[in-house]
């Protein structure tokens, strides 16, 4: 008699995976500090550059690879290689441990949200073209490393309230993988792309429908049930952790490859769950309440990304949900607690409704901000070009009228954000400050660029732009200085640096101008790029 086979145990192992790809992301953050220069950031996200101008980098080609590979071994890219995907599964474990489990929220209307952010992400930018009849860009640039690791990321605060709300707050309030099936973008490409894929979680005739595969996944997929009607586990959601197959007492369950999704009938037709779904009236109540969180947080202060504004759309589904059933149902309850028992309130539930409430004031405030927010950027906009010709050349005698009043109301608007927003912003200061300049203030000019650059000291932008206005004043020295504090791993700093050279020539100074061509070409610019100065 042979000795039983030892179980197979698939979540130390991912468990492990995901610990590496954590310390894979590190140690590339890392080099980049350490050396100024790395591999362009390994993240989907960076795609946007191909859809935006055409170019290639690691991040697409990462993208790519995932999403052809996932089209032959299925979903697999989630469950074993994405960072977020493991603060979840550490949040999910952390909960468990203290006792908390937390209860998969189903809503069919919501899964929309990732398909939609997907192709505002990836495909928005050549929509738009074609719908202008522009042309389409093609590949224009392959970037593989970079000097600005963080140019296209947000700073540590938003980053860390990302992750945090991304990879654990949305799934006390709705769910394992709740960011996974209502947020993340990449994860629509994905879902889509294992419809192709041959690799699924199979069944044998040894199944006894006890369900303890649905019990295990932590991705919210009726196991049991896909597998009694299809033969396979069909739902996109499956993310290949593999647990449901070393938690089958039967052994029916593996992971083999035969008839993608898309190929695959039903082999009977049986009941489907439909416990904890929302009828259609409430999906609608759900995604307002989404939509309310995304819109009103989305590009907020200038400071909060997409990934962000979607953990706190979901924030806001909740609490809409939450307001909804304490309002309509005799009796709630979350996460094990009692909110509401024969039509009376606990202190849970009051504190529930009452979060609820303070997350919609704070939603109000913020759309008003961001109504704001968008008519300063509309302003501030239609001046762009003059701005930059104006910091070269000087004022004109005369300004056009459109000019002057495009500044006003930026101004305006900045000054009505100043007043009732809750965080000051570096571009307000700079829109006041514009308004100065035109109207002849220099020092109200120079005054405004203080207070931005003491909210923003490495804004590589303003600094090059006021190096250009104190150049135009002849005030040689002061235009160099501003360039120099450009930050070496600012998207201007090449500008800034060309300028000084340009600048040094002119004061025939060519041996300084000299060091700053060399120092460029040591941190990698390329000859065409330094074409523009010549020093003699």
């Amino acid at each position: 008699m042979s000795p039983p086979q030892a179980k197979f145990h698939p979540g130390r192992r991912r468990a492990w995976v995901l610990a590496l790809v954590q310390v894979v992301l590190l140690a590339h953050i890392l080099w980049w500090y350490t050396s100024g220069e790395a591999i362009a950031p390994l993240e989907p996200s960076e795609g946007m550059a191909f859809a935006q101008r055409g170019e290639v980098n690691p991040g697409l080609v990462l993208f790519a690879v995932a999403a052809l590979a996932t089209m032959v071994f299925g979903r697999f890219f989630c469950g074993w290689g994405c960072h977020l995907l493991a603060l979840q599964d550490g949040a999910r474990w952390l909960m468990l441990r203290l006792g908390i489990r937390p209860r998969p929220f189903k809503a069919r209307l919501l899964r929309v949200v990732p398909i939609a952010a997907f192709v505002y992400m990836f495909l928005w930018p050549f929509l738009v073209r074609l719908w202008l009849g522009e042309p389409q860009p093609g590949i224009t640039e392959f970037r593989w490393t970079t000097h600005a690791f963080w140019a296209t990321f947000p700073g540590p605060v938003v980053s860390t309230l990302t992750i945090l709300l991304g990879g654990a707050g949305v799934i006390y309030l709705l769910g394992s993988k709740a960011y996974c099936s209502y947020a993340c973008p990449y994860g629509a490409l994905f879902g889509a792309a294992d419809a192709f894929a041959p690799g699924r979680i199979r069944v044998n005739d040894d199944c006894q429908q006890c369900a303890k595969c649905t019990a295990a996944c932590s991705s919210d997929v009726r196991v049991h049930e896909e597998v009694r009607d299809f033969g396979t586990v069909m739902d996109a959601g499956c993310m290949k952790c593999l647990d449901c197959i070393s938690v089958c007492p039967n052994d029916a369950l593996s992971f083999s490859f035969g008839k993608p999704a898309m190929l695959t009938s039903s082999r009977a037709q049986g009941r489907r769950s439909r416990i904890g779904i929302p009828n259609w009236g409430e999906e609608l109540i759900l995604a307002g309440g989404y939509a309310l969180g995304f819109f009103a947080s989305y590009r907020l202060y200038g400071a909060v990304p997409l990934l962000l504004a979607l953990a706190l759309g979901m924030v806001g589904a909740w609490a809409t949900w939450t307001t909804y059933q304490m309002l309509r149902q005799p009796a709630v309850r979350f996460q094990g607690q009692v909110l509401k028992l024969n039509r009376r309130w606990s202190k849970g539930g009051i504190a529930a409704v009452v979060l609820s409430l303070l997350f919609f004031l704070a939603a109000g405030h913020s759309l008003m901000v961001r109504q704001h927010e968008r008519s300063r950027d509309h302003h501030w906009q239609q001046f762009a070009g003059s701005r930059n010709i104006i910091l070269m050349e000087g004022l004109p005698e005369v300004l056009p009228p459109e000019l002057l009043s495009a500044a006003t109301q930026a101004a305006e608007e900045a000054r009505w954000l100043e007043e009732h927003g809750l965080f000051s912003q570096a571009l307000n200061h700079y829109a006041i400050a514009w308004k100065a300049l035109l109207e002849g203030d220099l020092l109200g000019f120079e005054a405004g660029v203080a207070k931005v650059l003491e909210l923003r000291p490495g804004f590589g932008e303003v600094l090059f732009q006021v190096g250009h206005y104190y150049r135009a004043l002849g005030k040689d020295l002061e235009a160099l200085a501003y360039w120099e504090r450009v930050p070496s791993r600012d998207a201007r700093f090449l500008d800034a640096s060309l300028a000084r050279a340009q600048m040094l020539q002119l004061m025939v100074q060519p041996e300084q101008a000299r060091a700053i061509l060399q120092d460029l070409r040591e941190r990698g610019y390329e000859e065409e790029q330094l074409a523009g100065v010549s020093v003699d």
